[in-house]
Formats: structure tokens, sequence, C-alpha cells
């Protein structure tokens, strides 16, 4: 074996990964040796090993790579007189094959327009479109030399619109080279180009771009004439600077005579075997549509293939065929078995609470079902406990409303609809906080006392009312219409994971009972799931944990100061002037910048020494719908009062 055997041996070996059999010792030996004299090289013997890939290997090995294809590989090509390979590609997988082919030159062609996107002629891509597939072809491109189309109207109009389109081709579109349609008439662009370094490659005889103006898709050159033409486009375009040109649907002997007048490559399609090279549209010559052209041969009938295979594979499904047993993936047994029972357990969960939701809407034990839910006592129903809810939202009858109207806003107006009533009873809860619940009032405990006199007597004379009374709406209480046991169970569930979410962990399950559920009293959103109704104004709760509130941090309410009782005679005073103190019971103030505090008659907060602090409170509103909920105090408790109380 001779010292060029050895070295490319020993090169390949290092390339594919291979390991030497005998050691390289012997071989840098030779090597050596050779330096000072001829002698016959000692040959080794090359195994292959056992190769560890971190990735999936490449189809080819390394040394198998082609090289890349450049603008002096297509020359050399030229020189040699070897054909030159184009196919068309429009998008990653048809460049991929095109690449992996090892044709010469991917075209990505506004042929596309038709075969790809379905326009009737190729005039109508824009160059977004073809910016888009362009960038996906060169993704599939390795080595092959990719050139792109410019779209009609984006290069005819001057220079500078070409090179735009040309620039923008190559930088997003990742080209090598642009291709336009013209002959000598567009020489001065083309000359344009190539002074900036933009690759160009000619295009003349049929130019489908201008087949509208051509009477369709016709032969070129077929007068002597014509052909004369033609001739005078090559040449005007290879003095322009083209670094190749495309023969499209010319004569045979007319292409073959310009190929050999010109000293730049020509590319033919339906031009005749005499041109530098050839090109064809990839879906052309695999068989994808019916009607091809003349010049192409149709090297595979793909689409019969293709549409035989895509039936198949419904009927595999249609029969339950595919997905096979290989198709799918395993679970380890352990596993698979641990499943099965969860499944089990659950379904016989399920099986038990729906015997247990049966026996509890039958209504033979009360108990039976609250004890199915962790043995938790079952809340107070609306009869057992009155306290847990406001007549005012549950009853319908007219006499209620308009008694709890009265009491809350000091009127009746029986003209108004029920919405009205409501309206006003929520009003009138917000005007009450503001007016019994101001510290030193004389008179709050006293009207407070009144009005929830008032809202017991209604809730529990409810059963003293006559049954057959004609009724607007159906009430909470009428099971019959709104009770659902399976419903109310999982609400239940749900509810006690809620209420010990806010919990200390080990609370008991009996401890973690609310006094209520609050909810905006506009948007019905849940605003609170922990809180503590107030003993005497049993409309307010108390709550440290909420959701779906915004506390107003640029507005600020306060209790005005409250001169002490050092006397009787100050005493006296502060009585007299109490009414008028309520109706004015909290001052706003606002803090943020551009609001200078007009509204509402709010001014600036500027606490004085007698002030007491610890009644300053920021407003709270709903975050879903804006409504004014409650108030927060420093402690960063929050005082619901214009809220729907839900009893649990």
């Amino acid at each position: 074996m001779s010292l060029h055997t050895t070295a490319a041996l020993l090169a390949r070996t290092r390339l594919s990964g291979l390991a030497l059999a005998r050691s390289a010792q012997p071989v840098r030996m030779v090597l050596q040796s050779h330096t000072s004299q001829h002698v016959p090289c000692q040959t080794t013997t090359a195994t292959n090993s056992r190769r560890h890939y971190s990735s999936r290997p490449s189809d080819q090995p390394i040394h198998h790579v082609r090289p890349k294809v450049t603008l002096a590989t297509l020359r050399k090509l030229y020189k040699r007189g070897e054909p030159i390979t184009v196919l068309t590609a429009h998008d990653f997988p048809t460049g991929t094959l095109v690449d992996k082919a090892g044709i010469d030159m991917t075209l990505v062609g506004d042929s596309l327009a038709m075969v790809a996107l379905g326009y009737p002629s190729t005039s109508e891509i824009t160059l977004d479109e073809m910016l888009h597939h362009c960038r996906a072809v060169a993704r599939g491109t390795r080595s092959s030399f990719l050139v792109a189309d410019m779209p009609f109207g984006t290069y005819e109009t001057n220079a500078e619109q070409a090179i735009n389109t040309a620039v923008r081709l190559m930088k997003e579109g990742k080209a090598e080279a642009v291709k336009l349609e013209g002959g000598k008439e567009m020489a001065p662009t083309i000359a344009r180009l190539t002074q900036v370094g933009i690759p160009v490659l000619g295009h003349i005889g049929l130019t489908p771009q201008r087949q509208a103006s051509l009477g369709g898709f016709k032969v070129q050159g077929k007068t002597a004439a014509k052909a004369k033409g033609i001739i005078e486009d090559a040449l005007a375009l290879q003095e322009a600077g083209c670094y190749g040109v495309v023969l499209e649907a010319v004569p045979e002997p007319v292409a073959t005579h310009i190929t050999n007048i010109l000293k730049i490559p020509t590319i033919g399609i339906g031009a005749g075997v005499g041109c530098s090279g050839q090109v064809l549209v990839q879906q052309d010559m695999l068989g994808l549509y019916g009607r091809v052209p003349k010049f192409c041969k149709t090297y595979r009938s793909l689409a019969d293939e293709i549409v035989g295979a895509l039936k198949e594979y419904s009927a595999d499904v249609k029969s339950g065929a595919f997905p096979a047993e290989e198709h799918c993936y395993p679970m380890p047994q352990e596993e698979l078995n641990r499943f099965m029972r969860m499944i089990g357990q659950d379904q016989e969960e399920e099986e038990q609470d729906k015997e247990s939701k049966k026996h509890v809407g039958s209504g033979s034990d009360s108990e039976s079902g609250s004890d199915s839910i962790d043995n938790l006592e079952a809340p107070p129903t609306q009869q057992d406990a009155p306290d847990y809810y406001d007549p005012i939202y549950f009853d319908s009858d007219e006499e209620d409303e308009a008694d709890a109207d009265e009491a809350f806003n000091g009127q009746g107006n029986d003209d108004q609809d029920d919405d009205e009533k409501e309206y006003d009873i929520r009003v009138g809860l917000s005007a009450d906080l503001n007016h019994a619940a101001v510290p030193g009032s004389s008179n709050s405990n006293s009207q407070m006392s009144d009005i929830t006199r008032k809202l017991k007597s209604s809730s529990m004379n409810e059963s003293d009312k006559p049954t057959n009374k004609n009724k607007k709406h159906a009430t909470i209480s009428d099971a019959d219409l709104l009770y659902d046991p399976d419903e109310d169970d999982r609400d239940e569930n749900w509810l006690i994971k809620k209420i010990a979410a806010n919990r200390p962990p080990g609370c008991r399950p009996e401890d973690i009972w609310t006094d209520a559920i609050l909810s905006c009293p506009m948007c019905m959103t849940q605003l609170c799931f922990d809180c503590q109704q107030h003993d005497v104004y049993t409309h307010q709760f108390r709550a440290m944990f909420v959701e779906h509130c915004r506390v107003v941090e640029t507005e600020r309410l306060r209790f005005p100061s409250v001169p002490k009782k050092n006397n009787n005679s100050k005493s006296k005073k502060a009585n007299k002037s109490g009414s008028s103190a309520q109706k004015s019971s909290l001052s706003s103030s606002t803090s943020s910048q551009g609001n200078t505090g007009a509204e509402n008659g709010a001014q600036e907060f500027k606490p004085s020494p007698d002030d007491d602090m610890d009644a300053v409170y920021n407003p709270v509103v709903c975050e879903i719908c804006n409504t004014k909920v409650a108030l927060m105090d420093q402690d960063e408790v929050f005082h619901f009062f214009n809220v729907i109380p839900t009893a649990v």
C-alpha cells in the first residue's frame, strides 16, 4: 500500500469515527521513514467499532456530505461541460428532498403560485408569500445553490425597486441569488443589481409573468425574426452581468445556438438538450398533477400512490386496524395495577355518594346526608336559624318588602316594583351604616335595635302568614323548585374546602363553619368565605380573608373628631348635634395626584391631634363591577355592609 493510500485511510478513519485495529505507531514510523527513502508501506487493517451518538445520526456519514454549491462551483461545471441540474421547491420537505438528491441548484420559483397555492397564474403571488416559502426551503437546503424568483410587480418600476426586492429575498428569504424575467428592456435593471453585488439569473423566451401579453403559454422564437430577438435578449443579459440565463419554450436549434455563442450557462426548460443545464417543476416530474407540459418527463406517478396510501389509512382507522399494538406506548405493569385500583376506588366512592344522595333526597333521615361528608354538622336552615338570613333578600311578599323599605329608608312607596325596592333597600343598608355606626352617636343603638327587631319579627312571623296567598316568584325555601340534593352535596364539599383554606392547619372539621358567604349585590361575585356577623348590626360582617376585592388606596374615610364629654352640658350639646353629625359621619379624602377632591365634597386628608386614628378606613370595591361593598380599617380588617349574605 502506498503512502497516499495510508494517509487517505487515516483521514477517513478520523472522519467516520472508526478505530484502527492496530496501533497508530507503526503507521507513524512508516511515514517518518518514508520521508528519507521510498520503502514499501506497512499495511494496517481497520475494523468497525461501536459508535455512540448523543443524537440521531445523519442519513449519511460525515465524509459523504456534499460540499456547498456556489457560483464558482457552477462556473466549474460549465467549463467542464457537465450539465447543471435545477429543480423547483416550495417548502421545507421539497427543499430537503432536492438537496438530498444532489441537485446543483434549487429554485424557489413563482410557479409555486399555481402548484402550491392554487393561483391561476404565477403573477398573483406577492413578495411576502415568496419570502415565506423561500425561508422554508432555505431551512431544508444545505448544499444546493438557492435561487429565488422576483414576483411580478416588484422590480419593473425602476432599479431601486428591484434592489429593495432582491435585498429582502436575500436577507429575509435567505436566497443566494435572484431570478427575474425579461430581455434587453431589463438589462439596465440587471446591471444595477449586479453592480451592488446581487447575483442575477436571467429568464427569456416564454416568460410566464407576461403570458397574458404573449397570448398564453406558447412557444417563443418559432419564426426567424422572433428567434433573432431572443438571441439579442440573451446577449444583453450576458452584458448586464447575469451569471446564467433560463431559456423556456424555445425551439431546440435556437437554444443550442444561444448556448454556443454565450459565455455563461444556459438553463433550458422545454429548450432541448443543447443547453448547459435543465430545470423542471418538481410537482410535474413527480406526477402530482394529471396534465403536464410536453417538455416534462414524469418520472413517478406519485399522485396515485399517495391517494392509495391515504385510502388505506382511512380504511384502517374505520376498521380499527390502526393503531395496532406496535403503534401504542406501554405502561409498567405495577403502575397499571395501581391505576386500575384507583379507578375501582373512584367508582365505588361514586356509587356510595349516589346512594347517600338518594337517601338524603328522600327525606327519611336528614342527618344521614351530612354523615357522609366527614361527619360535619349540617348548617342550620332558614327556619331553624333566621339570624343566618336577611329576610329582605328572600321574602317575596309585598307587605314585608314595603315594611323593610320603610324601615331602612324611612318611607314606603307602593308604586315601586320589586327591583326598585331591592335597590332602595341596598342603598338603605349603606346609609344606615354611615348613620348608625358612628361612635358617640346618641341614638344609634336604639335605631339599629328597632331595625333588627323588625327584621327578626318579619322572619319569625313567616310561618303565621296565609299559605294560599299569591306570590310573585318562588322563594328560596321552596324545596320542590330550587333544591337539588346532588348539587347541594357538591356545593357543600366545595364550600368546605374554600373555608378550610383560610383556616390554620390542624383545624377541627366542626370549627370550619362561617357565619355567612358574602357576595356582591350587583354581579353576585363571591367576596368572602370566612366572616363574622355583627351581634347588633346583623347586616354587617367582619373578615380578614377576602377575594375579588380591591382596596381604593387613593381614598380615605374617617370619623369627624367628637369632643370628650366632660360635663352634662357638653353631653346635651353633643346629643342635640348628633343628628347632623350622623348625616356627615364619614368624610372622604383622596391622596391621588391630579384629584382636587372637589367631587363628593372630598378634601385632602390631614388628621388633627384630636382625631381617632383607629377610625380611618379605605373603601373596598368589587373588582368585577366596582360596586362599593366594604371598608378596610388600619388593621386590614374588612367590614362588609353592602353584600348579599348566604348562610351556611
